[in-house]
């Protein structure tokens, strides 16, 4: 599976990473390290944009409208699923995300 990172947070700890004296200057000695360096932050610029988007957080909200049957609601979407038997624990180890909106069912938190 793809693990798409923040390429800025790279770079910067790439260049924390480069050797320097302890006035910031760089050490000559350590010229190779750093050419390498600078040579993957180009190369992380280079690299072409994932097309991926943010996930969506949200939880199910579970009804019982009193008729027998029970529901779960997207708190993000508002779609609702017939929950089998008002099993609500069974359609959570079932459902860790929204078939309609694809919401993380992870409380809402980011």
């Amino acid at each position: 599976m793809a693990k798409y990172i923040d390429a800025d947070a790279l770079k910067e700890a790439i260049v924390k990473m480069m050797p320097h004296d302890k006035c910031g200057e760089e050490m000559p000695e350590e010229m190779a390290a750093t050419d390498m360096a600078v040579s993957v932050i180009q190369k992380i610029d280079e690299m072409p944009a994932a097309d991926v988007e943010p996930v969506r957080h949200g939880g199910w909200k579970y009804i019982d409208y009193g008729d027998g049957d029970y529901w779960a609601e997207c708190q993000e979407c508002g779609e609702q699923y017939k929950v089998k038997n008002g099993d609500f624990d069974l359609f959570d180890e079932c459902y860790h995300y929204c078939p309609a909106c694809g919401a993380k069912m992870d409380g809402g938190s980011e």
